[in-house]
């Protein structure tokens, strides 16, 4: 699994005690200023960006594992301008293009995925200027990254308009960080699209779910894009009235015809109507150049909107800083703001306009009125502009306390056992204390364990009795807490089982087995890797003990009817724990009125049939679980679903009875998650009926019940479902009408614990969808279709489930392609096209999912179609039509290298085969 670690940063980033100041043209320590470039002949700048480089990035040792850095620069509201772009790791790292309205860089060393350090830069930046920065300080981070979410996370905007969107993480530590230039963003639809920096713009009126993934973390948030026009615009200028030299800052609403606003700031255009007396700037700000008065123009959509600006001829006579003087505590920050003086008696805040600088970095940094602690003393920061300076006394005091933290040596003790508590203060300047010896301490409940308060018992805890308790601390006016169970003793191993306890495979086939221990706590551990595996018959039945292959089951030969014991022994349980394993090969078939069972001959695939069991509502699709001791099949007629217990000697079905549970209207297909835990109903009901997909959990014993919240998009006309091979995803396509381009692929998340859907992202299906099938190692996903005669083909993202169409898909197939099967090695998928009569074989490409023709064969009406688990034979159900071609099922055999079809063979197995399943 992928972490990423941060340190407990917020966006208050000036609570970090950074170590480095970089002024123009004076201030000293930590890097040199190259100027490169300048501005024109009136002084104005011709550029507003600039060039900053690390050198000897690497001087401090950091993990050799470290392998590219991901840079973010800042501006002073912590909003992101710069980036986040990435950089392999190198001893110069340079980075151009950089607004200078970014005051703080941060540097962040990743290994792989991980963040396992950062730098946290100042920087004072002026346009077409180099900034260079040598051997930047590196902090270790320890704070995993849990969760993600985007705020806000439901956003109404007009096409043609955009909307900052923020990642925030939540840290294992309780905090929360902006990492909105740190994760992928994407959105599901053409509606909205969102930008690497998650500004999201608005295309199309429709909806979208805007996602944002950080390795295996993804958060969303819902866009919907309205057909709102623009009807008229607001310009204000802050303030509307400046000096000379100095610049006011421009924000543009615009107002819609549904009643909504928005800034629209950095999308329209603006205008001066004299621009020798005050030009707008790249960076929505206006430039006063001479006296006069000029109007301001916004342009967007065709509206405008005008404010005036007054110039004024005043002379900057003095500066004032506020404070004047300053006490800061190490580690800290605080703002300071520059306010000049004219001479006409107006006044002006300049704190972006002047210079700062200190007369000494060792002891405080300084960049744009951001004034840090660094060492104790006292210095003087320095303002000036042109030849107007001011000065302020800055004192650098001890450091504060920010915060306590409280740890134990040991959470779960047993009664009568004891443990330590920590406390930890956190000061200003990053620097932590055990502060025990002046720390108090309390315990919630005082009949589960006392703490120690004097001497060198402080902090001491004795568990009393079985439970949990709070304990409590609190220093320098901060609290914090920490709770410590005790039990009564460490739960120890009391029986063994092993899963599954009955099951049916076939020869030449796989299974794993897994050995539970339960606890004497009632609580359970998979003890498979730590078990003994044997088998009754290791010859034809081998079972390994092999380090990472423990309990996995190789059934060998060809020989069926016979029962083995599968056993697994514990050294710390004296007696051991078995398993019955049938090795027989069934195949299953639904009829019009019945299911039949028939035994496979394993070397030639050849069916004969066993039994039939009546079932009187047409068989509408069957599933068999995993250890093939139980089918459920779906009626047509009676809108249900029902479950049969399966013999493994004989094969034979019978009924569960009471086991009959309603399906939304007319179901259509059966699914089911990979461990047999629950169930899927696709339904094709008329509209105003209950379809949608029905889905149910399975208990231990095999019945099964409706799961809560089904049945599942009951508006919809569900054709097929599929379950992702790991449990988590649920892929269905639904058919609105034959022919109409409102059809579609709908992607769901499963709940691990209720089995429950949940709607993840949604795409357009061809006229009439007829199948879905996903690869037998999850990578892709397969759709059909029937009347567009093709394949879409998507690629699964392994940490999301959500899909991406591969290159050159759709692929054409034969006509009225109305089944698709895969390969068990996933390198081959075939195509049952009924019109043409005709089952078309592709080879995969592995790599990038696209399909290649290989050959096809014929099938007289085929039906459906089904593949062997050991991917040796092939059979297509040939049902009755009014042709009169025969009611079979034709087997072929599958070339293991090439996958071709050959020498078919058919078997007459009752009226109208419609769907097939194999055991295990």
């Amino acid at each position: 699994m992928t972490r990423f670690k941060l340190k407990s940063l917020t966006k208050l980033w000036s609570l970090v005690c950074l170590l480095l100041f970089f002024g123009c043209g004076g201030g000293g320590g930590g890097g040199d200023v190259v100027v490169t470039g300048g501005g024109n002949s009136n002084g104005v700048p011709t550029t507003e960006t600039a060039t900053f480089r690390l050198e000897s990035v690497l001087a401090r040792a950091v993990p050799s594992a470290v392998n590219r850095f991901r840079i973010t620069g800042f501006d002073l509201r912590g909003d992101s301008q710069y980036g986040a772009v990435f950089r392999d790791k190198a001893p110069v790292v340079v980075c151009e293009g950089v607004r200078v309205s970014v005051v703080r860089i941060q540097v962040e060393y990743l290994a792989g995925s991980t963040v396992v350090g950062i730098a946290m830069l100042p920087v004072q930046l002026r346009p077409g200027q180099t900034v260079t920065v040598s051997n930047p300080p590196i902090e270790d981070v320890d704070a995993v990254v849990e969760a993600l979410s985007i705020s806000p996370s439901n956003v109404t905007l007009a096409a043609g308009t955009e909307q900052s969107l923020t990642a925030v993480g939540r840290l294992t530590d309780g905090t929360t960080v902006d990492m909105s230039g740190s994760v992928a963003w994407a959105s599901s639809t053409t509606s909205a699209t969102v930008n690497t920096a998650g500004v999201v713009r608005g295309v199309a009126p429709g909806s979208s779910r805007i996602s944002a993934s950080l390795g295996n973390l993804v958060a969303s948030a819902q866009v919907t894009v309205t057909d709102a026009v623009p009807v008229s615009l607001s310009l204000t200028l802050e303030p509307n009235s400046i000096a000379k030299g100095t610049r006011s800052r421009i924000t543009c609403r615009a107002s819609f015809s549904d009643g909504t606003s928005q800034d629209i700031t950095e999308q329209a255009e603006f205008a001066s109507s004299a621009p020798g007396v005050a030009s707008v700037e790249d960076d929505a700000t206006v430039y006063g150049r001479t006296p006069g008065s000029v109007a301001v123009t916004a342009r967007y959509s065709g509206l405008t909107a005008t404010s005036t600006l007054a110039v004024a001829d005043a002379v900057l006579t003095n500066l004032r800083l506020s404070p004047s003087e300053l006490n800061l505590p190490k580690g800290t920050s605080t703002e300071m703001t520059a306010t000049g003086l004219f001479s006409d008696q107006s006044e002006q805040d300049l704190t972006l306009d002047v210079t700062w600088n200190t007369t000494d970095s060792n002891l405080v940094t300084v960049s744009r009125g951001l004034v840090q602690g660094v060492s104790l003393g006292t210095t003087t920061v320095v303002v000036a502009l042109g030849n107007v300076s001011q000065e302020a006394t800055v004192q650098v005091t001890p450091a504060v306390t920010t915060g306590l933290r409280l740890s134990v040596v040991k959470p779960i003790i047993v009664v009568g056992e004891s443990t330590s508590v920590i406390a930890t203060a956190t000061f200003s300047d990053r620097s932590e204390v055990v502060v025990n010896s002046q720390s108090s301490f309390t315990v919630s409940d005082e009949r589960i364990a006392s703490v120690g308060t004097v001497g060198e018992s402080r902090g001491e805890i004795l568990g009393l009795a079985p439970g949990s308790t709070v304990v409590e601390g609190e220093y320098d006016g901060f609290q914090a807490e920490i709770e410590v169970e005790v039990i009564a003793g460490p739960p120890t191993l009391e029986s063994l089982r092993v899963e599954p306890p009955h099951a049916m495979s076939a020869p030449n086939t796989k299974r794993q087995y897994k050995a539970i221990g339960v606890l004497t706590d009632g609580s359970e551990v998979d003890l498979t890797s730590e078990v003994s595996w044997t088998s009754s018959n290791s010859t034809l039945v081998s079972i390994s003990n092999s380090p990472g292959q423990q309990g996995e089951v190789a059934v060998l030969g060809q020989q069926t009817g016979q029962t083995y014991t599968i056993t697994a022994l514990h050294p710390n349980i004296a007696e051991s724990s078995t398993a019955r394993l049938v090795v027989n090969s069934f195949a299953y078939i639904g009829h019009s009125n019945n299911v039949a069972t028939f035994a496979r001959d394993v070397a030639s695939g050849a069916l004969s049939l066993l039994s039939q069991e009546s079932f009187g509502g047409s068989p509408a699709g069957l599933v068999v679980n995993p250890s093939g001791t139980m089918a459920y099949v779906a009626s047509r007629e009676t809108h249900a679903i029902v479950a049969y217990s399966i013999d493994l000697e004989s094969g034979v079905f019978s009924f569960l009875s009471g086991s009959s549970r309603p399906t939304g209207t007319n179901p259509n297909h059966v699914s089911s998650d990979p461990l047999g835990r629950f169930l899927y109903v696709s339904c094709v009901g008329t509209v105003g009926t209950n379809r949608g997909i029905s889905a149910y959990a399975i208990s231990s014993n095999g019945a099964f019940e409706a799961i809560p919240g089904s049945t599942f998009e009951g508006e919809r006309q569900y054709i097929r479902t599929a379950v992702h091979p790991s449990g988590k995803y649920l892929y269905g396509i639904w058919l609105n009408s034959l022919e109409v381009d409102d059809n579609g692929l709908r992607v769901f998340t499963i709940d691990q614990a209720s089995g429950a859907l949940s709607l993840l992202e949604a795409h357009p299906a061809g006229r009439t969808p007829s199948d879905i099938v996903v690869s037998p190692d999850g990578s892709l996903v397969y759709m059909s279709d029937l009347f567009d005669n093709n394949i879409a083909v998507f690629e699964v993202d392994a940490t999301s489930g959500m899909l991406t169409e591969v290159a050159g898909s759709p692929f054409p197939t034969g006509d009225r392609c109305a089944k698709l099967v895969v390969h068990p090695n996933g390198r081959f998928l075939y195509a049952v096209n009924s019109t043409d009569q005709t089952i078309r074989q592709f080879a995969v490409e592995v790599e990038t999912g696209s399909l290649t023709p290989l050959a096809n064969v014929t099938s007289a009406a085929p039906h459906s179609a089904h593949i062997d688990p050991t991917g040796r034979f092939f059979y297509v159900t040939s049902e009755h039509e009014a042709d009169n071609l025969p009611n079979d099922v034709t087997c072929f055999q599958v070339d293991s290298v090439t996958g071709a079809l050959s020498h078919p063979v058919e078997f007459e197995t009752g009226p109208s085969p419609r769907s097939m399943e194999s055991s295990p």
